[in-house]
C-alpha cells in the first residue's frame, strides 16, 4: 500500500510597505524553456552531431504574490537545468507517453548545493558505431591472421603436408570467407541507419532554427529553406522565445 500523501497549508505574509501578500508553498515552481544559439556547437547526450541551436529547459522554485485584486507567480531559486536538441524538444513536446522518456543533457542539479555538470568532450551515438564496426573488422582481421601464421609454420614444416595439417587453417579462412559478407553488410546497415537517423534529427533541427528566423524577419518558414526540403517535418517544435547567443 503506497503511503497517504501529506498534505502542508500554503503560508501567506504580509508586506505592509507595499501592501503586498506573499503565499508560499514547497509545491510551487515554474518550468521555463530558452533558446540558445552556440557558435562552436554544443555536444548533447544522443544527439549525433554537435548543436548550434537547442533549448534550455529550467525548473525553479516560485511564490505568489497578491496585490489588490492582482495576483501573480515569480520563480525563485533554480532546482535543476536541462538542454535538449530542436528534434529532442520537438519529441518531448510532441509525443508525450514515451516509456524510457526523450533524451536530454543535464546541465544543473541539486546535490546539497547546485552542481553544474561537466560538457560532454565527444558524440556517444556517433563512436558507438564507429567502435562496433572497428571491432568486427578486428575480428575478421584476427582470423585471417591465425590462418596466415598457421600457413607460415606450415611451409616452414619440413616432410610432407598432410590433410590434417591443412584442415585448421581450412576452418579459419572458411569462417572468414563465409562471415565477411554479412558482417560488412550488417556494418554498410548500421551506417545507413545512422545517416538516416542523423538526416532526420538535423531535418528538424533546420526546421525549428528556419521557424525562428521567419518569426523575426516575418516572413514564411518555407522562404528560408531549399526547394527540396519537406516544409513539414514530422516533429515539429512549438514556438518559443528568440535564441540568445552563448558563444
Amino acid at each position: 500500500m503506497s503511503a497517504k500523501a501529506e498534505h502542508v497549508q500554503i503560508s501567506h505574509s504580509k508586506n505592509p510597505a507595499h501592501e503586498t501578500v506573499r503565499s508560499d508553498h514547497p509545491a510551487f515552481g515554474m518550468i521555463s524553456a530558452f533558446r540558445w544559439t552556440a557558435s562552436n556547437g554544443e555536444n548533447l547526450f544522443d544527439h549525433p552531431v554537435p548543436v548550434t541551436h537547442g533549448i534550455t529547459v529550467r525548473i525553479t522554485t516560485a511564490h505568489q504574490t497578491t496585490e489588490l485584486n492582482r495576483t501573480w507567480p515569480t520563480s525563485a531559486q533554480t532546482v535543476c537545468e536541462v538542454e535538449m536538441s530542436e528534434s529532442q524538444w520537438a519529441s518531448f513536446i510532441s509525443r508525450p507517453n514515451i516509456s524510457e522518456g526523450i533524451p536530454c543533457t543535464l546541465r544543473i542539479m541539486p546535490d546539497g548545493d547546485l552542481k553544474r555538470i561537466p560538457s560532454i568532450a565527444d558524440r556517444p551515438a556517433s563512436a558507438s558505431v564507429e567502435n562496433q564496426i572497428r571491432e568486427q573488422t578486428a575480428r575478421d582481421l584476427t582470423k585471417l591472421k591465425e590462418a596466415t601464421d598457421a600457413l607460415q609454420q606450415l611451409a616452414r614444416k619440413t616432410g610432407p603436408i598432410t590433410k590434417r595439417d591443412l584442415e585448421p587453417i581450412l576452418t579459419l579462412l572458411t569462417q572468414a570467407v563465409t562471415n565477411a559478407p554479412a558482417n560488412y553488410a550488417y556494418a554498410a546497415q548500421r551506417v545507413s541507419e545512422h545517416l538516416d537517423e542523423v538526416k532526420a534529427k538535423v531535418a528538424t533541427d533546420l526546421h525549428a532554427i528556419a521557424d525562428s528566423l521567419a518569426v523575426k524577419l516575418g516572413v514564411a518558414t518555407r522562404e528560408l529553406l531549399p526547394s527540396n526540403f519537406s516544409d513539414t517535418p514530422s516533429d515539429k517544435p512549438t514556438s518559443i522565445a528568440p535564441p540568445a547567443d552563448r558563444s
